[in-house]
């Protein structure tokens, strides 16, 4: 009754794997040295906390914080025995590597669709992926997605297989039609003949009411099977949700999800479990109500840090100049860093091209202009407040991309 078509998902919509060149090799190698004090300096206040929120700039298109971060990752796994990594990606497809990780048939191209195309194309991650798939694969570390979100470009199980092999607990008169909806919200293929209303909603709920009742009761051969497949239902209902709302709406809505999310994976882990979460900057932040999308609103990292408080560490990352990806094919500057700003006063008396500020030195700044959430939109901000720890680079630069 239950597909098992997950490895040919993964041959056709997995990303593609490319050696790095030799010039690459070159970059990276002279800026891991450029970086190892910093990273070293993080290491040390980070190695023995219990949750992680790792950030990144808004745009996600940071070369250098990607490749900071998956060394930073690497070593809080090997080095400190992170026991989980969460990634802002699909909830979805991540269950379905944890299945295919269950019964031994998981492959790396899984891992690297499911962490989705904001990442799996850059050399810079290359490498993470291909670690954090053997140390899963080997029952050291635990993946995750924590983002409720559907029609992941590129996902190996959550664009074709999901629907299908949701709507296969059901009988079968019901079982085409949900799986015809359910793909269809999937790939937001509606019409002006056909479409998305509060009809089409409410079909969508009906079918997955339905599953869900069907999986609280069915025979599986997993006992895990039953929990996921509940909780990939409720994450769809809960998008459902989002999809009434406007803008910001949504976006308070899906950190509160992700915040969810987090605490569900935390409390289901052993009470010591460490955890690593990559995610964005205004994700991560204990406070980002200078943030223009949040205000008053609670983000991620807030929802967090009133759930764990001491136990948290949010870790924002920034430049003072430089360029970063904002579409594949184009790269914008990041306006240099004013004079007084949180870049320029990290930078200040440093030759270093990144500095690591921990929570003393960050709690001793008063608020100023810095770009701590978004290249292009500077806020001011008590940023002791924000991040318990901040990365900056003097100069960034997009990522290389595979796909380029």
């Amino acid at each position: 009754m239950i597909l098992r078509t997950f490895l040919l998902c993964a041959l056709l919509c997995a990303a593609p794997v490319a050696a790095q060149t030799p010039d690459y090799a070159r970059i990276r190698a002279a800026e891991a040295a450029q970086a190892a004090t910093a990273l070293a300096a993080a290491m040390r206040d980070l190695c023995g906390q219990r949750i992680v929120l790792l950030g990144e700039n808004g745009s996600h298109g940071d070369g250098k914080t990607g490749a900071f971060k998956a060394d930073l990752v690497r070593n809080l796994v090997a080095e400190c025995g992170f026991d989980a990594v969460v990634f802002e990606a699909s909830l979805y497809d991540f269950t379905a590597l944890n299945r295919a990780v269950r019964r031994g048939d998981a492959t790396p191209q899984m891992l690297a669709s499911a962490v989705g195309r904001l990442w799996n194309q850059n050399y810079e991650v290359q490498d993470l992926i291909g670690f954090l798939f053997a140390q899963a694969r080997d029952g050291r570390v635990l993946l995750a997605g924590m983002d409720d979100q559907l029609g992941s470009r590129g996902a190996f199980y959550s664009l074709e297989t999901m629907p299908l092999e949701l709507a296969s607990f059901l009988p079968l008169g019901r079982r085409e039609d949900c799986a015809v909806r359910l793909k269809q919200r999937i790939w937001s293929r509606y019409t002006a003949a056909d479409p998305y209303d509060d009809a089409s909603r409410a079909a969508l709920r009906a079918c997955l009411s339905e599953i869900d009742a069907v999986v609280a009761t069915a025979r599986l051969n997993d006992p895990k099977d039953r929990a996921e497949y509940r909780d990939m239902v409720a994450a769809f209902g809960r998008t459902l949700n989002h999809d009434t709302l406007g803008h910001p709406g949504r976006i308070h809505a899906r950190d509160r999800d992700m915040a969810r999310n987090v605490e569900a994976l935390v409390d289901a882990l052993p009470a010591d479990a460490k955890v690593v979460v990559w995610t964005a900057n205004s994700h991560a932040a204990r406070d980002a109500s200078a943030h223009e999308l949040f205000g008053d609103q609670s983000n991620m990292g807030h929802l967090l840090d009133v759930r764990f408080g001491t136990d948290l560490f949010a870790v924002g990352v920034t430049a003072a100049g430089g360029s970063y990806r904002y579409t594949v094919r184009e790269a914008r500057p990041i306006p240099a860093a004013a004079p007084g700003s949180l870049e320029a006063t990290a930078l200040a008396g440093s030759s270093a091209e990144v500095v690591w500020i921990g929570s003393e030195a960050l709690s001793a700044l008063p608020p100023m202009m810095g770009s701590g959430f978004d290249h292009a939109r500077p806020v001011t901000a008590e940023w002791g407040r924000v991040f318990d720890g901040l990365v900056v680079f003097r100069a960034e630069r997009p990522p290389y991309r595979l796909d380029e």
